[in-house]
């Protein structure tokens, strides 16, 4: 690779990592396999840099950490977990990113759990990223209805999470009062 093209590719990797390592956390849910999915993302980016670089370098990485998620070889392992608070995580005290430990991250992340790997990564694209059911579809090699399918089924789950969850603030109800979950209405 030429100087320039290191140069370029250390920059990158430089301005966009914390928010690759986030990304890959909120797939694997886990900080060590976010970071092993990232590297394993910047090292395929590195080997085809001259090519890519010019066009959509970040999207080229996060192609490459979905199918690898995809594939399984990062999912969530059962078991325990450390709390995200003792793994650290990754981007905390940046704007629009809770700090470690902070209880609606945690929430979030453990509800993101809950999913299965499919779900998990449909949601992700869907809500963290905010792609259409179209570009999701294209990054996954769905049709979009499954798309649509998955993507209701996960809310679905994850409001059924919501409900469940001890302490959930009130939420507004059809009929309009702010009602505690579980509350049935006047």
């Amino acid at each position: 690779m030429r100087r320039a093209d290191l140069e370029a590719f250390t920059e990158f990797v430089a301005a966009t990592q914390a928010g690759t390592v986030r990304l890959a956390e909120l797939l694997t849910g886990d900080r060590d396999r976010a970071e092993a999915l990232a590297r394993e993302g910047y090292a395929r980016a590195y080997a085809r840099w001259p090519g890519i670089r010019r066009r959509e370098p970040l999207g080229y990485v996060r192609r490459c950490m979905i199918a690898v998620c995809a594939r399984r070889r990062y999912r969530r392992r059962a078991g325990p977990q450390r709390p995200a608070a003792a793994r650290g995580i990754p981007g905390a005290g940046l704007p629009g990113h809770g700090p470690a430990g902070d209880p609606a991250r945690d929430a979030a992340l453990r509800a993101l759990a809950g999913l299965s790997p499919r779900e998990r990564i449909v949601v992700v694209l869907r809500c963290y990223l905010d792609l259409t059911p179209a570009q999701v579809a294209a990054e996954l090699d769905l049709a979009p209805g499954a798309v649509a399918a998955i993507t209701e089924r996960a809310l679905a789950r994850l409001a059924g999470q919501a409900r469940l969850a001890p302490g959930t603030p009130p939420r507004p109800s059809a009929g309009g009062p702010l009602l505690a979950a579980g509350e049935a209405p006047p």
